[in-house]
């Protein structure tokens, strides 16, 4: 029986004002199919858009395979890599699903370098997207449509 593949996941947060209106992204890629998440809220901050991107995308890669985090955010890969990082709410709970994983979860660092350009700006533009869309609905958290997973840039 051979181990389950690495499950790479890219994420996104951002938000404008702090607090204000937020929104966060998550696309993995290495399990059985791709995934994605967009979500936000009002009246919120960068770091609490982090750890809910955190926590969706790992609540998100179920299984046991080990999951490699690329993010260009340093607050969140320090917050995945030393959990908690933060008191809030959110990362106690981003740090009880690194805890309780079967296998390891790594966060990296990552810039926009050749390969991965095209996936920071999907998953930038999911996450703008969701900041806009909190502005006339609220809080929510929805799955990206697999047909716009589709375009995601794998390499």
């Amino acid at each position: 029986m051979s181990a389950e593949p690495e499950i790479t996941i890219w994420i996104s947060a951002a938000c404008t004002g702090s607090p204000g209106y937020g929104g966060w992204a998550w696309v993995a890629l290495g399990g059985p199919e791709i995934k994605g998440q967009a979500g936000g809220d009002r009246r919120t901050t960068v770091q609490a858009m982090a750890a809910g991107a955190v926590t969706a995308a790992l609540q998100g890669a179920a299984g046991s395979a080990s999951v490699l985090i690329r993010s260009e955010s340093a607050y969140l890969v320090e917050g995945v890599a030393r959990p908690p990082f933060d008191d809030q709410p959110g990362w106690l709970k981003a740090a009880a699903l690194v805890q309780a994983r079967a296998g390891p979860v790594r966060a990296e660092l990552s810039k926009r370098v050749v390969g991965q350009k095209g996936a920071f700006t999907f998953v930038d533009a999911w996450a703008a997207f969701a900041q806009e869309k909190v502005k006339t609905t609220g809080a929510f958290a929805a799955p990206i449509p697999k047909s716009n997973l589709r375009n995601f840039p794998s390499s």
